[in-house]
This record gives structure tokens, C-alpha cells and sequence, in this order.
């Protein structure tokens, strides 16, 4: 009976056992299960992510990058699924675990899924890289589309011959360098993007350097041609404005000379003398000016860069006339000062004539008042005597005036300009003068004879 009952506790001593082992089994055959599945599916996606990227646009790229997106999320999610197998392998037997098929499947799996990992960010790296190249390739295009845009449009340019033309030139040259200015920070991003490529890239770095050596060629070509266009186009301005500046002086100058007078008779009365001198003030003023203006033109002349020979010559063409028109003006300046000279001297000899007939009839009435009262005494006639005396020494110096007035008016005399109104006064004085000298000594005899008749009947 004891016999038995050691029997039947073996037995069922080796039956737990047994279940035990199956048990252990069935849990090490589902690790297994499980290992193998997660060395399948990291082989898989390991396959994936060794295909090399062959991609020739951007949008198949962005393709492309969104799917490795979703795979790498997909990738890093799984680690939790080896930390699981990892947590089920805590749970075999002892003998289990510690068996070549655990510990090196699990030792495979977790080196491969970090192999994987690495896969992984190797492609992305290599994706990011095409991405930057891809961007490389757009900036790279609108850098040197827009430059040979540019460049087709200054060669295209000519120099136009108005100034207002040149001024919306000049606006226009100003509209292209801000163009250019406004993608100098893309032409500099090609520049940086380029050099880390050159670094990042095992491949097609040969065409990065020739699209790169492109792109600076048309860019710089683009400024160089520019620089150009506005360095000519700023010459032309200046010879322009140049041309218009003399163009506006000489019809200034011109204008100005034709406000002077041309045969004007020295006869002139003395208001339209007056008239004529206010002329020249206002004429010697503005010339004053306009002579500021040539000097000013004079320099900026000299100060002009290296012109083409026809624009030089029109320029001393223009000179030339400017300076022929400024020396006519000078002439008729002088001619107008000479024949004012010409009309004062004529106005004092109208004066000098009317003063001299004053004083004719001055001195008449001063020898009618004397005949009026013959004196009868012989001390009264002496002293009549005196005062005819005294304007004896005046006859005398008006002798010299009656000459000098004759002489002076001789030139207003000429058979082909005589002047009727000197002609009148002068004749009118001429016979007033003769006149007054024949009354004058007749008075004169008159009172010699009375003053000898008061002394006889003195005696």
C-alpha cells in the first residue's frame, strides 16, 4: 500500500511536472511565434528603408518624404512591441531564458531594430538632403531667370535723347536694381545652400557647382550691366540737362536782348530817356543773372565724365551760340548806354539853349527898365555906365556859350537827321542873341552920349 501511495505521488508529481513544461513550453513556443513575426517585420521595413531615394521633382519628393514620415512614426511606435517580447521572455522558465534561442533571438532582434533606427535616419537624412537640393534647384532658377530677365531687358535699352524720356529711363534702371536688391537674400541662400551641399552630398556635385558658377556668373553679369546702363544714362542726364540749361539761357539771353531798343534818335525827350535808362537797369539785371547762369553752365561743362564726339560737338555747338547770343547782348548794352549818353547830351543842349534865352531876356528887360529912366546928371549916367559895364563880362561869357551850342548842335543838323525842335530853339536864339548884342550897344551909345552930354552942361 505504501508501495502504491509512492507510486501515485510520483505519478502525479511527474504529471505537474509535465503540465508545468507544457505550460513552459506553449509560453516559449508563443515568444518564438512572436520573435519570428518581429524579425519579419523588422527585416521588411529594413528593406524599405535600404532602397536608395531616386526622385527627379519636388512634388514626388514631398510623396516620398510624407510616406517615410508615416513609416518612421510607424518604426518608433514598434519599439514598444520588443519591449512586450522583452517582458514575456522575464516570464519562460529559467532554463528558457537562459537558452541560445532566447537570449540571441532577442540579442538579433534588438541589434537589428536599432540597425533599423538607424536605417531609418540615414534616409531621412538622405531625404532632407534632396529636399535642400530640390530648393537649391528652385532658388537657383528664379536667381538666374530673373538675372537673364533682367539682362534682357537692360540690353534692350537704349539711350533716349529727351530729358523727360531719361528721368523715366533713370525710374526704370531703379525699378530693376530694387528688383535685384529684393532677391539679394535668395542669390546669398544659393550661395550657403550650395556649400552645404558640396559637404552633405556624396553625388551630383558637380552639377551643384556648375549651377551654382552659372548662377554667380548671370547675377554679377546682370549688376555689371546695370552699373553700365545707369553710369551712361547718368552722363546722358547731365548732357541733356546740359543741353536744356544753354537751350533755356541762350532764349533767355535772346529775350532779353530784344527788350533793348535798336535806332533810338539821340533826339529823344527826356521821358522816353528815363524810360529807356529804366530798360537798361532792368535788362543790366537780368544779364547779371544770366551771366551767373552760363559761369554755372561753364562748369558743370568742365565737370562732365568723357562724352561721345557727337554729343561733345553739339554740346560746343550749342556753346559757341550761347556765347554769340551773350556778346550780342553786351553790344546792344553798350549801343544802349552810348545812345542814353547821346540822348542826355541832347537834353542839355535843349536846356543850355533855354537857359540862354532866359538870361537874353532877362538882360532885355534889364535894358528896356534902364532906357525907361535916361539918367540926367552926370553921376547917374556914370553909374548906368557901370551896370552896362557889369553885363558886358556876362555878354562876354555867353559869347563862348553862343559858340559851344552852335558847335554842339551841328550833329543834330545833317541833312539826313535834322531835328526840327533844335533847329526852332536855335534859330530862335541865334536872333535873339544877335538881337540883344545890336540893343546892347545901341543902348550902350545912348549912355556914353547922355553921361557926355551931363558933363558939357556941367561945365
Amino acid at each position: 500500500m505504501d508501495e502504491l501511495q509512492t507510486l501515485w505521488s510520483n505519478l502525479k508529481e511527474s504529471v505537474a511536472i509535465r503540465s508545468k513544461r507544457i505550460t513552459e513550453i506553449e509560453a516559449l513556443g508563443q515568444f518564438l511565434l512572436e520573435a519570428s513575426m518581429i524579425e519579419s517585420w523588422i527585416t521588411l521595413h529594413s528593406s524599405l528603408m535600404s532602397v536608395d531615394v531616386h526622385c527627379n521633382e519636388d512634388s514626388g519628393l514631398r510623396s516620398i518624404l510624407k510616406t517615410h514620415q508615416n513609416l518612421q512614426e510607424e518604426i518608433k511606435a514598434y519599439q514598444s512591441q520588443i519591449e512586450t517580447l522583452e517582458a514575456s521572455a522575464e516570464d519562460l522558465a529559467e532554463s528558457d531564458k537562459a537558452s541560445d534561442d532566447v537570449v540571441v533571438r532577442l540579442f538579433t532582434i534588438k541589434k537589428n531594430y536599432q540597425q533599423l533606427l538607424e536605417l531609418v535616419q540615414k534616409r531621412h537624412h538622405r531625404l532632407m538632403s534632396l529636399q535642400q537640393f530640390f530648393a537649391f534647384l528652385s532658388d537657383v532658377d528664379t536667381v538666374v531667370s530673373l538675372a537673364n530677365d533682367k539682362i534682357v531687358i537692360l540690353k534692350s535699352i537704349t539711350l533716349p535723347n529727351e530729358l523727360n524720356e531719361a528721368e523715366i529711363m533713370m525710374k526704370r534702371l531703379e525699378g530693376i536694381q530694387a528688383d535685384l536688391d529684393k532677391n539679394a537674400d535668395r542669390y546669398h541662400h544659393v550661395q550657403e545652400q550650395s556649400e552645404e551641399l558640396l559637404e552633405s552630398l556624396e553625388y551630383n556635385l558637380d552639377e551643384i557647382e556648375a549651377m551654382r558658377d552659372n548662377c554667380n556668373e548671370t547675377w554679377n553679369g546682370a549688376h555689371t550691366i546695370l552699373k553700365e546702363k545707369v553710369d551712361c544714362l547718368h552722363c546722358k542726364i547731365g548732357f541733356l540737362k546740359l543741353c536744356f540749361d544753354i537751350d533755356s539761357t541762350t532764349t533767355w539771353i535772346t529775350v532779353i536782348t530784344a527788350r533793348l531798343r535798336e535806332n533810338v534818335p539821340a533826339t529823344t525827350d527826356s521821358d522816353a530817356t528815363l524810360k529807356l535808362q529804366s530798360e537798361l537797369n532792368a535788362v543790366e539785371r537780368d544779364s547779371a543773372a544770366a551771366k551767373e547762369r552760363m559761369t554755372a553752365i561753364l562748369d558743370n561743362y568742365n565737370e562732365l565724365p568723357d562724352l561721345e564726339e557727337d554729343d561733345r560737338c553739339q554740346l560746343d555747338e550749342k556753346l559757341q551760340n550761347l556765347q554769340s547770343q551773350w556778346d550780342d547782348l553786351s553790344d546792344r548794352i553798350d549801343r544802349q548806354c552810348a545812345i542814353i549818353g547821346d540822348c542826355s547830351d541832347y537834353q542839355r543842349l535843349l536846356i543850355d539853349i533855354e537857359d540862354f534865352l532866359d538870361w537874353i531876356s532877362k538882360a532885355l528887360q534889364e535894358i528896356d527898365h534902364q532906357s525907361d529912366h535916361v539918367p540926367l546928371k552926370a553921376a547917374d549916367a556914370e553909374m548906368a555906365i557901370k551896370v552896362h559895364e557889369d553885363l558886358q563880362a556876362e555878354i562876354e561869357s555867353h559869347v563862348q556859350l553862343a559858340s559851344d551850342i552852335n558847335e554842339k548842335s551841328l550833329p543834330y543838323l545833317d541833312d539826313e537827321n535834322e531835328d526840327q525842335q533844335l533847329k526852332t530853339k536855335l534859330t530862335e536864339l541865334n536872333h535873339n542873341w544877335q538881337e540883344f548884342l545890336d540893343l546892347y550897344e545901341k543902348h550902350k551909345k545912348v549912355l556914353q552920349e547922355r553921361y557926355e552930354e551931363s558933363i558939357f552942361y556941367g561945365n
